[in-house]
């Protein structure tokens, strides 16, 4: 059974996985987000990865672009970070790179008593109609983060050249994380930022747009904060935790109150379920339209560290399409979707490979120790309703380890798998588990495996009584050995209570460490 569970997840991960960049080749609205480290990074029309991360998106009616905004290539060297500009007649590309807009040189030292290089971040552009002017505001800092800055520039084209006009602590506040919004009903221009890594606090600009005007409300700290408001006129604030570049569950608000002078922020959760809200950080929210006309909204993300093998310099971009539902919104782990149908339902995965095709090894079928089959004969099939519950990245993690785990290709399939069918809920469990290992067990190849399936089957324990006698027989006893269950559970289960800092971390991973070699060695 292990074997075989094994086999599905990798086979599933195969067919689902084989992504391209930005842009399908046959169609203009065809979005793939980063979300796997196996998926293409995004080019630009010149071959070239683009490199505009936390970015600003703006659409300019005069040459009915869009313009992309974002940060410079992650190096560790800020002498040549800035802020790049790619243009686009739609958000699925092909993206032209227009050049890095704002650079290091624009900034005269010394700035603020600080004689650069500057971390340039998150930068966000909005066009005033009154001046006619495009303004950039980003979180200007200095390598130790103690700066605490927004630097202002302006252009009279959002393709620049954009010109320095000061770098400020906005009402007199420190400032970090940050972000502008333009409300669609009344046109007035928001900053929303983490005040000190204190608190988040929201300030209306000024008429020009290049001050604020004093600070209207605020709230708990989070940062990546984007704000966005409903045709029906709710403002809603997606954003994250403070955990520097590794992801967390996301936070969504809705705004109870009429205005953002008095927001009345109510949590409305995690929209994407998701522990690591698929290893993505928020950093703006625009609205397109569907084939029908009709507007929605779209999820503008970083991959930060889990977007190639090489950690931040391989940040990737996740864009997915926020969908409202009557008493909640989500955001769904989508590989692949279509701007003009954005909530359209996923075409049927393709036909699956029959054992021992496909790539996927069969084991031996033969007798156990116990003179049970080793060896049942079914099809993946069966299993991938079940697997639709897991994340792209807890089973393109699964399908990494599994490259590279020899012992873990014994196939072994058996025909009772309504279990998995029946049981979404704890499937769904299991997910979170996975997201958990994928995280913390990246180099523990044998006990990732392990703990990953095992997690899975242990959600599934209330249905193991009523599975038909064909499963325990296509399953190495040991497996499902009632001691080394509840003890590795047990294990776990306290190893996620507690922080890494804890004093038990090590106690408890070397137990389930132990746990998964007892349970390797038993079972094969």
């Amino acid at each position: 059974m292990m074997g075989w569970v094994w086999r599905g997840i990798a086979c599933v991960v195969a067919l689902t996985t084989a992504v391209a960049a930005v842009a399908d080749s046959n169609s203009s609205t065809i979005i793939h987000p980063g979300l796997l480290t196996t998926t293409p990074h995004w080019n630009d029309t010149a071959g070239n990865r683009i490199e505009a991360h936390g970015a600003g998106m703006l659409y300019d009616e005069v040459t009915s672009k869009w313009y992309w905004y974002g940060e410079s290539k992650k190096t560790s060297d800020l002498s040549d970070h800035g802020v790049n500009c790619y243009s686009s007649a739609s958000l699925a590309g092909p993206w032209t790179f227009e050049g890095q807009v704002v650079h290091q040189s624009m900034i005269p030292v010394p700035t603020g008593g600080s004689n650069g290089p500057f971390v340039i971040e998150r930068p966000k552009v909005i066009y005033n109609k009154a001046t006619q002017m495009f303004v950039c505001w980003l979180h200007l800092d200095t390598a130790g983060y103690k700066f605490r800055h927004v630097g202002v520039f302006t252009a009279t084209n959002p393709v620049g050249p954009f010109t320095f006009i000061h770098a400020i602590q906005p009402d007199g506040i420190p400032s970090l994380d940050m972000s502008l919004f333009i409300d669609p009903v009344d046109q007035n221009a928001y900053f929303i930022r983490s005040c000190n890594n204190a608190y988040t606090g929201i300030s209306r600009l000024s008429s020009d747009y290049l001050n604020s005007t004093g600070l209207i409300s605020n709230h708990s700290v989070f940062e990546g904060m984007a704000l966005f408001r409903h045709p029906n006129k709710t403002y809603y604030a997606v954003t994250s935790h403070l955990t520097g570049w590794n992801p967390n569950p996301l936070m969504l608000f809705r705004a109870e109150g009429a205005t953002l002078d008095d927001p009345q922020w109510v949590s409305m959760g995690n929209p994407t379920g998701s522990p690591t809200s698929f290893n993505t950080q928020p950093t703006y929210v625009v609205t397109e339209t569907d084939k029908n006309g009709k507007p929605y909204f779209v999820y503008l993300s970083d991959n930060w560290i889990h977007g190639g093998p090489s950690g931040l310099i391989d940040a990737s971009y996740v864009w997915l399409p926020l969908q409202f539902e009557e008493d909640a919104v989500v955001l769904n782990a989508l590989t692949s979707w279509d701007l003009s149908d954005p909530f359209a339902p996923p075409p049927p995965p393709p036909p699956s490979p029959a054992p021992g095709e496909g790539g996927f090894p069969v084991g031996a079928c033969g007798k156990s120790e116990g003179g049970a089959s080793d060896c049942c004969s079914t099809t993946v099939e069966g299993l991938r309703p079940g697997l639709k519950f897991l994340s792209p990245m807890a089973l393109e993690r699964v399908r990494a380890v599994a490259s590279h785990c020899t012992h873990l290709s014994i196939s072994l399939a058996c025909p009772s798998l309504s279990a998995f069918t029946e049981a979404s809920e704890n499937i769904a469990m299991a997910r979170r588990y996975s997201f958990s290992a994928s995280r913390k067990f990246d180099s523990w190849c044998s006990s990732t495996a392990t703990f990953m399936i095992l997690s899975a089957m242990i959600s599934l324990r209330a249905h193991w009584a009523s599975v038909s006698p064909g499963l325990g027989a296509c399953t190495p006893r040991s497996l499902f050995s009632s001691s080394i269950r509840v003890r590795y559970f047990a294990a776990f289960s306290r190893y996620w209570s507690r922080r890494p800092s804890s004093s038990s971390y090590s106690d408890n991973l070397n137990k389930i460490s132990a746990a998964s070699k007892y349970i390797s060695r038993a079972a094969w």
